[in-house]
């Protein structure tokens, strides 16, 4: 049974920063595993590919009335369908988020604000689209998808809900 997505977008990558970053640098010995013989820069390329192409989405059929949150593996998309009623809104919230980072001799505590952006399903059912660190950058990400789905964008932000036109 093939599905025809009303939306297919890309959430986030699958792999961390620094293994995204090992894909990146496994490339150059791949080039020159590539000298000694053609096929040892297989295992260098293909690690390399998984690492920098893997990543998270939501797909959504508006004729079934169905969507999935899936990984993104060499084409090949993993994860469930499960039904929904209608779709009600995009929504933003902000989150407050703290890192830390150590060294051999400190450690330091990031705080910052992160925006976040969600499709609402129901109460319950909700599905997490996009991240940035401010909104103006995560506006420019939902807005095409709520003009896509003819939706509303509600924003959280400070409190009480404020409606955003997506055009």
């Amino acid at each position: 049974m093939t599905k025809t997505a009303a939306l297919d977008v890309r959430t986030d990558g699958y792999f961390s920063g620094a293994v995204f970053y090992l894909g990146i640098s496994l490339i150059l010995p791949g080039l020159f595993a590539m000298k000694v013989h053609p096929l040892a820069m297989l295992p260098f390329f293909l690690i390399s590919i998984i690492t920098l192409t893997t990543h998270y989405g939501v797909e959504m059929d508006g004729g079934a009335k169905s969507y999935r949150e899936y990984v993104w593996l060499l084409g090949l998309k993993f994860g469930e369908w499960h039904p929904y009623e209608k779709v009600e809104y995009i929504f933003i919230k902000r989150n407050k988020k703290s890192q830390t980072i150590h060294s051999r001799i400190s450690s330091r505590d990031l705080h910052y604000e992160e925006h976040d952006g969600y499709l609402r399903f129901s109460e319950v059912n909700k599905v997490h689209l996009a991240s940035a660190k401010n909104r103006e950058s995560l506006l420019k990400v939902l807005k095409p998808i709520a003009r896509q789905l003819n939706l509303e964008i509600l924003d959280y932000s400070d409190g009480a809900p404020t409606v955003i036109p997506a055009n």
